[in-house]
């Protein structure tokens, strides 16, 4: 007889039972249904004045016929249903009416069929809804179980399936509607000892359940927590181990609510958590070995919160959304990021070289020292740290309302004084150059710029990079090379 709790599934859609019984007016047994899908149902669980369960969003309800319910199978029937049954049997594939010869597929098939030699098992989206009998044999050699999409709700049966997976490294328990895990004496018995990466997005799972669940998974060091509607995140003793942690799609506001000391953790992802302010300060200290952040599809548009981010010490790549950030004109909001946090090597998937840098600092410091102090207010440090470095800034023509610069170019014995304007790009400087120089234009010349101040020689080998993009200064020397 099922319970209520239980995850059910009707023609692929997918729910919870909230009643079993009669309905007043309707004879026989009936199935009151809590919809995972928001457009389908009818009520809250209460029709005709008569409440018999309750929903979390209003008309997501319905009853049904116990005959159209389908509660699932235990974990080794839907195993032996996928790697056994019909799903293994050989197919006949063609292509263009013509026959393709399956080169190896039966020897594929007969070493996947020996179910119990699997290292990697994949059950998703099918309708494992409990454990297997108790005299299963065991799965030694299993490294990863993904059980993402099925209808499990007990922790029970989790570990019972557990059991059989002695050297298991990985579980997916992704969109499985599992029970609260917020009894104390839940985590007296310990699940597994030897998984590390834990997939527990779209559960429906409570912080504390899931600071419980880090206890009974004493190995775990990468979380995959996504969607869960997390507010805060505190995993205890557990934090000192983690080395990956997704908490993307909660309602993560600030890094305040990430409460544990995170010595371990090199990668975090915060995207779509509703954050429109970052305030790290002294906090960095907890977060001492994270190199790769993820903000992406955040509100954040102050200046003072990427400021913040130069509080973690290590952070190398970052991810996060610049459409709401303003900068001055002249000047890529990328580039105002980039000189802010001297530890970027990548931005957005895009490598910070040292050309790239030395560039954006350089710009940075041209547009922002002469503004007004209101709005250099945001960038005082970060003016003071790169002046130092670079020293002060050199006249801007985009100030004085000029968009060329005049520069000394060489090829071999040869210079020549040229006028060339800021937006041209270096590929049509290139064809330019090799016109003057009467060289043939071909993939072995490049361009060069040697930095009057420091001799050092930068690479233009982005062809479609304007001149403006590498910071020319007056005295800066334009060389074409062959290689």
């Amino acid at each position: 007889m099922p319970s209520v709790g239980d995850r059910i599934d009707v023609e692929g859609d997918r729910g919870t039972l909230r009643y079993v019984g009669e309905v007043e007016g309707h004879s026989g047994m009936w199935y009151g249904i809590e919809w995972d899908n928001e457009t389908r149902g009818k009520h809250d669980g209460q029709i005709n004045a008569r409440r018999y369960f309750h929903t979390r969003r209003p008309k997501n309800g319905s009853f049904i016929r116990p005959p159209a319910a389908n509660f699932g199978v235990d974990f080794l029937t839907e195993l032996k249903h996928r790697y056994e049954g019909h799903e293994m049997e050989e197919i006949d594939v063609s292509w263009n009416s013509k026959r393709v010869e399956t080169v190896g597929m039966e020897k594929i098939f007969k070493k996947q069929s020996n179910i119990h030699n699997l290292v990697h098992i994949v059950l998703d989206n099918r309708l494992v809804s409990s454990a297997p009998p108790t005299e299963t044999a065991p799965f030694p050699r299993c490294l990863e179980l993904n059980l993402h999409g099925n209808l499990l709700h007990k922790w029970d049966d989790v570990r019972k399936i557990l059991l059989l997976f002695p050297k298991l490294e990985e579980l997916v328990l992704r969109k499985n509607q599992m029970d609260p895990f917020e009894d104390e004496g839940s985590t007296s018995s310990v699940f597994s000892i030897s998984i590390r990466r834990l997939v527990i997005s779209d559960c429906n799972l409570s912080a504390k359940s899931i600071s419980n669940l880090l206890l009974v998974f004493p190995s775990v060091s990468e979380l995959i927590s996504l969607g869960n509607g997390l507010s805060s995140f505190s995993a205890a003793e557990a934090s000192a181990r983690l080395t990956i942690l997704d908490l993307e799609n909660n309602s993560i506001r600030s890094f305040e609510t990430i409460q544990g000391k995170f010595d371990k953790l090199t990668k975090l992802s915060l995207a779509n958590c509703g954050i429109s302010k970052i305030e790290i300060g002294s906090e960095g200290s907890r977060f001492s070995q994270l190199n790769v952040l993820n903000l992406k599809s955040n509100s954040i548009s102050d200046w003072n919160s990427i400021n913040e981010l130069r509080n973690l010490r290590a952070l190398q790549t970052l991810y996060i959304d610049c459409n709401q950030l303003q900068c001055e004109a002249g000047i890529h909001i990328h580039e105002v990021i980039i000189a802010k946090i001297p530890t970027l090597i990548d931005l957005n998937r895009f490598e910070v070289s040292a050309v790239e840098r030395r560039s954006a600092e350089v710009r940075f410091i041209n547009k922002y020292a002469g503004i007004a102090e209101e709005k250099r207010q945001p960038h005082k440090e970060d003016l003071e740290r790169l002046v130092k470095l670079h020293g002060p800034p050199s006249v801007d023509t985009a100030k004085q309302g000029l968009s060329v610069i005049k520069l000394p170019i060489q090829f071999g014995d040869r210079v020549l004084q040229r006028t060339l304007p800021l937006s041209m790009t270096v590929e049509k400087i290139t064809e330019l150059l090799c016109r003057l120089f009467c060289v043939q234009h071909s993939n072995k010349i490049r361009l060069e710029l040697e930095r009057s101040d420091d001799g050092q020689i930068v690479a233009m080998d982005n062809g479609l990079r304007e001149l403006e993009h590498y910071s020319p200064e007056q005295g800066d020397t334009l060389r074409l090379v062959i290689s």
